[in-house]
């Protein structure tokens, strides 16, 4: 085996079991620990021999990811971390939480005052825009009136 055929099954051996920024690191980590030993003098062969079978080291590499896990699960700061991407996860409109019957009935207020406030001043656009524009297409007209008048 050489060390491009261990690194190669050792990265098959974690695809799917452990996390790619993990293969990633241990990949550099053994590249790095193979290039160390060959400046010291010693043989990719004597180096292989030491480290045994990169499924093994696979294997203990996947057992302490899930370790780190369980730890992880167990500690006060999983537990923190679930409650707050559960409260984020709440829907919410600014501080009004929308999983309650209140801030629903509240959020439903709300868009209608909305919605008649929009309504309200679009019909007040459209009333000073009517005002305007009947006048104005009352000079238009008497204007092309006496404009073809005066061509004939």
């Amino acid at each position: 085996m050489t060390k491009e055929e261990f690194l190669e099954q050792l990265e098959d051996a974690l695809v799917g079991e452990v996390p790619n920024a993990v293969i990633y690191d241990n990949k550099r980590y053994y590249e790095r620990y193979f290039f160390s030993e060959m400046k010291q003098g010693r043989t990719e062969a004597e180096i292989l021999e030491e480290l045994g079978s990169p499924r093994l080291i696979a294997r203990t590499i996947i057992d302490m990811q899930g370790d780190a896990k369980q730890q992880y699960r167990e500690s006060a700061y999983y537990k923190d971390d679930v409650r707050e991407e559960f409260e984020k996860s709440r829907p919410h409109l600014g501080g009004l939480d929308l999983t309650t019957w209140y801030g629903r009935a509240l959020a439903w207020v709300i868009g209608i005052f909305i919605l008649l406030l929009l309504i309200w001043l679009i019909s007040g656009i459209l009333s000073v825009a009517i005002q305007v524009a009947i006048p104005l297409l009352g000079v238009f007209a008497v204007y092309s009136l006496i404009k073809a008048v005066m061509r004939k």
